[in-house]
């Protein structure tokens, strides 16, 4: 698969079998395979539209405290993110179109996204849509001199919260100028020379003065939209939730676009195809299928291609392959 199908104008113009010496550089075919890659990060992706999936994960670890990664996808995704045990993210959009959306609110070009260590978040990003994350260790931001006192209080008090967007333009600007710049000279240098740790630095001192000009003194957290909380509770809960039908057709159609049924449908199809990649090999198709509530056989397999692009068994084959292994 050639990286330049998959590709925005910020990345670097290089194929992903021409490996960069700083960076890890893969495409991938399978969205949870895809979720994985944010390394020490809890990821579970739902893919919203049809069609079969293609994506690319490019990391970068510049020295002990600061790493960068860009993602891409082909299709609308619903992502459930838990923060790294000892990081903050700070995210922003790399593509033009339709936003983003995080906690059911629109996350635009101009935004900067915050995950605490810990923290949650429910991300719906658009087809086609890309998105860089700086990773940075929570010593060094909240230690680093640029980071004045109140802010160092700020992001304390966000430890462990729901993720939170800063309306800053600037420094939503800057972090798109450093992901471009960090990518370029990734590309260009050879290992061992000490320029990982250098852009490493040179990326925290960069945050670490954009957040302090760009921060406005908002509050620590900030209450999840109602929707929002209605789709939680109602997708914790199911049938047994005490949500009106149309409370939940209107939280649903808020957070993902869908209506029960289809979503309740769609998660079914997930359920499924993740039996495909880990049940034994003696299990039918038919059974794994029956087992999620697919018991005509046609329909299931209908369905399925329909929206992921591939047969089950293609699926299955794919994940018994030696490549799908390692």
């Amino acid at each position: 698969m050639e990286s330049q199908a998959i590709s925005l104008p910020c990345l670097p113009p290089y194929a992903v079998s021409r490996q960069a010496p700083l960076l890890l550089d893969e495409t991938f075919d399978d969205f949870d395979a895809q979720a994985e890659r944010l390394i020490d990060h809890d990821q579970r992706y739902l893919q919203l539209t049809p069609g079969a999936f293609r994506g690319r994960f490019l990391s970068g670890f510049f020295g002990p405290d600061v790493a960068l990664h860009v993602e891409l996808g082909n299709q609308s995704l619903l992502q459930e993110i838990v923060g790294s045990e000892d990081c903050f993210t700070f995210g922003v959009t790399l593509s033009s179109g339709p936003d983003f959306a995080t906690n059911g609110q629109a996350f635009a070009a101009t935004d900067v996204l915050v995950l605490p260590p810990r923290g949650s978040l429910l991300m719906c990003s658009p087809v086609g849509g890309g998105v860089a994350a700086f990773a940075i260790t929570r010593t060094a931001l909240l230690a680093h001199p640029a980071v004045t006192p109140a802010l160092a209080d700020w992001l304390a008090a966000l430890d462990g919260a729901n993720a939170c967007l800063l309306r800053a333009p600037d420094l939503a600007t800057r972090l798109r100028r450093d992901c471009r710049d960090a990518l370029d000279l990734a590309t260009a240098t050879r290992p061992g020379d000490g320029t990982a740790a250098r852009i490493g630095q040179a990326l925290l001192a960069s945050l670490a003065a954009g957040l302090s000009l760009g921060w406005r003194g908002e509050a620590a957290t900030s209450p999840l939209p109602r929707r929002l909380l209605q789709f939680q509770a109602w997708r914790a809960a199911a049938a047994d939730s005490d949500l009106s039908p149309r409370q939940v057709e209107k939280a649903l159609a808020a957070v993902t676009g869908l209506g029960p049924m289809s979503y309740l449908r769609l998660e079914r199809l997930h359920e499924a195809r993740r039996a495909l990649h880990s049940a034994p090999p003696q299990q039918s198709i038919g059974d794994i299928a029956a087992s999620f509530g697919f018991w005509d056989w046609s329909r299931f397999t209908a369905a399925y291609r329909q929206h992921f692009g591939e047969r089950p068994s293609d699926t299955r084959r794919r994940a018994a392959s030696p490549a799908s292994r390692s």
